[in-house]
């Protein structure tokens, strides 16, 4: 699995994953630190992470983990 943040000031590095297919502990465990980690470098405190909504994005643990950690997110019901 590949995942790749893009945003108007630039793109992630790419993150891969050896597993074939990710649930939401291989989400909230490798792809959300991505996410946070550049976000933050990017845009400091004063951004917003939005998911496609697949499956491991929207997980409990993984809305829990996002609207704990992140600045700001669109949250699977909204």
């Amino acid at each position: 699995m590949f995942w790749l943040g893009a945003c108007s000031k630039d793109l992630t590095p790419l993150v891969i994953l050896d597993e074939g297919t990710v649930d939401h502990t291989v989400y909230a465990e490798k792809l959300l630190p991505a996410a946070l980690k550049y976000g933050n470098q990017f845009f400091g405190s004063d951004w917003v992470f939005q998911q496609d909504g697949a499956k491991p994005q929207s997980h409990h643990l993984s809305q829990n983990w996002c609207r704990d950690n992140f600045p700001t997110f669109i949250e699977k019901d909204r």
